[in-house]
């Protein structure tokens, strides 16, 4: 059996709106005179206009916010200026990750000012999955008012049986103070999303990886991204179904090879979610296609751009100019879609160390660092190889994907043409870039770039966790990883308190640091790293590395502009030469 052919098809739906049928499903004369709740994910603007169209019915309807929901209650209902003091007690147990309904306050505890809300335990869930959060609000005067707030979820399973419990729509009718209707509601978006991922768990996929080259999943919705007054967060549905599409695809194929959880070896092909704003009923097209940048990545003139001073993205020929510009040789090696990935042997004063960056293409503030920091130590003299972008194909996508949601994680652009994972990969395509670095340099040091979501990081039809990703739903700073073969902890840590010396002078960051971990910790989410000077450091033996000591720098920049993408790429520079110094110091290749 072939891979599946370009153009073929899986899947064309139309789901009617859940709140333009609203008016047709009350419209019967039982209705009109009783109270109606609704919870749908849709945006407060959407939301205000079907309530008016409903009491224009003689229907009295509160349309309320099923993601979030304690979150819009204070945004729409109860403005946390009016209070005092904001306890929330959130519910806990059952099918729900711990802390989740904590976290999925955020970021209330910000936008409501300094030391106004405290949690504690509390709150309840149902058996039929509606939770309830048990606040206590303390007014300027001192009066103390009880309130409960509902958040409706229902019970999934995803592809490996684990039990989920996930926000879902709901309808309430109460007539005086009697409930005659309670229950949930498949809203137009929950209905697309699980259409969707049901198609590819019966699609026709053959025994063999790639499924696919590219396999494009379209959903057009009403969709309304809300800023919020903190941070670069935004309540986005349109972000947060591209992450359930994105991830809960990768969960079923990986299912189907009999992999675990998390297993990062699978290789279906580039799993596209096409997330789209549109007018009318929600629509969903599933649809294997080719790549559509590949044609224009060809014959670009490469330039040089003012990178100390970039506010975005490089352009694929503003790397390749500057990474042109370089002394050294050039060598490169091809993706699997036919992109060059570029690399040049700087040759100078030993030790040697690669420098890498654009392993996961939508973490966008690395090659930047890593040509600034490149530009610098060729006028040292120093040996080393950069590589700034080892994963084209995957960058082509995300070129696409912001021109739609310029600020979205957009991790789709995350792994390779193949949906693979670059760092456990096998060799071949652009797995060959590191290979050949250390062939040409025998260096025992990895300087490797990344990033992660600038803001939180959500999966509402999965529980609305990032499932295997839990403790990077909220940032954190910029933070450094050390991974080290065995019996080389104590060079890899002299390396990384070079690091962190220098990165703790750099009062910008610091700021930053010192105001994401509060954040964290504001949350209850439970700190996986140590912190050192404000700086998360994270420290792992390995035995399956290419180089014995690799110190990962990870940045909140998925996806950012503007002064913090200056400030983020900045960091990831200084961290490139102080380790390279540090290096200088230890013979690692006696």
């Amino acid at each position: 059996m072939e891979m599946l052919p370009s153009g073929t098809r899986l899947a064309a739906a139309t789901f009617p709106l859940t709140l333009e049928n609203l008016h047709v499903s009350f419209a019967a004369p039982q209705w009109h005179g009783r109270r109606i709740e609704i919870w749908t994910f849709d945006g407060p603007t959407r939301r205000r206009a079907a309530e008016a169209r409903l009491r224009a019915a003689g229907i009295a309807a509160t349309i309320r916010s099923a993601y979030k929901p304690l979150l819009h209650h204070f945004l729409e209902e109860s403005d946390p200026a009016g209070w005092r003091e904001i306890l929330i007690r959130a519910p806990e147990g059952g099918e729900a990750a711990p802390g989740r309904f904590r976290i999925e306050t955020y970021p209330l505890a910000d936008l409501a000012g300094a030391g106004k809300v405290r949690f504690e335990e509390g709150g309840s869930i149902r058996p039929d999955g509606m939770a309830e959060y048990a606040l206590e609000l303390v007014d300027h005067a001192g009066k103390v008012t009880h309130r409960t707030v509902l958040a409706p979820n229902r019970l999934r399973t995803n592809p490996f049986g684990a039990r989920l419990l996930c926000p879902t729509g709901w309808v309430r009718a109460h007539e005086g103070d009697k409930l005659v209707l309670d229950e949930p509601l498949e809203t137009d978006l929950e209905a697309a999303v699980s259409q969707a991922l049901a198609v590819l768990e019966k699609g026709p996929w053959r025994e063999q990886e790639p499924y696919f080259d590219r396999l494009n999943i379209r959903i057009a919705a009403p969709f309304e991204d809300q800023p919020l007054a903190f941070g670069h967060e935004c309540v986005s549905m349109a972000e947060a179904v591209h992450e359930d599409l994105y991830f809960g695809a990768l969960e079923i194929f990986a299912h189907r090879r009999g992999l675990k959880p998390g297993d990062r070896t699978i290789r279906p092909g580039q799993i596209v979610p096409d997330i789209r704003p549109g007018e009318g009923a929600v629509t969903l097209e599933i649809e294997a296609q080719g790549d559509p940048l590949l044609a224009q990545d060809r014959g670009v003139n490469p330039v040089q751009p003012a990178l100390d001073t970039a506010e975005r993205w490089l352009a694929p020929e503003e790397i390749a100019g500057t990474l042109a510009a370089l002394p050294g040789t050039a060598f490169a090696c091809t993706s699997q879609r036919g992109r060059a990935v570029m690399a040049k042997h700087v040759a100078g004063k030993g030790p040697s160390f690669i420098i890498s960056a654009g392993q996961h293409a939508n973490e966008t503030s690395g090659p930047v660092g890593a040509l600034r920091a490149a530009r610098r130590l060729a006028g040292q003299g120093r040996d080393f190889v950069i590589s700034p972008l080892e994963n084209p194909d995957g960058y082509a996508l995300l070129r696409e994907s912001v021109t739609i949601h310029p600020h979205h994680m957009h991790h789709a652009a995350r792994y390779t043409a193949s949906g693979g994972d670059l760092e456990y990969m096998a060799r071949g395509y652009e797995n060959e870039i590191r290979h050949e670095a250390l062939r040409r340099t025998g260096a025992m040091l990895h300087l490797s770039l990344h990033g992660y979501p600038a803001h939180e990081w959500t999966r509402p039809f999965a529980g609305y966790l990032p499932r295997g990703f839990e403790s990077w739903c909220l940032p954190r700073g910029f933070f450094l990883i050390l991974r080290h073969a065995p019996g080389m902890r104590a060079a890899g840590e002299a390396i990384l308190d070079q690091v962190v010396e220098a990165l703790s002078g750099f009062d910008a960051l610091m700021a930053l640091n010192a105001r994401q971990l509060a954040a964290f910790a504001r949350y209850g989410l439970t700190a996986d790293f140590e912190l050192r000077a404000g700086i998360p450091v994270m420290i792992n033996e390995r035995t399956d590395q290419l180089f014995p000591l690799t110190l990962i720098t990870e940045a909140p920049d998925e996806t950012v502009t503007g002064d913090l993408f200056r400030l983020l790429h900045e960091a990831h520079m200084r961290a490139v030469l102080a380790a390279a110094d540090a290096l200088t110091g230890l013979d690692l290749q006696a």
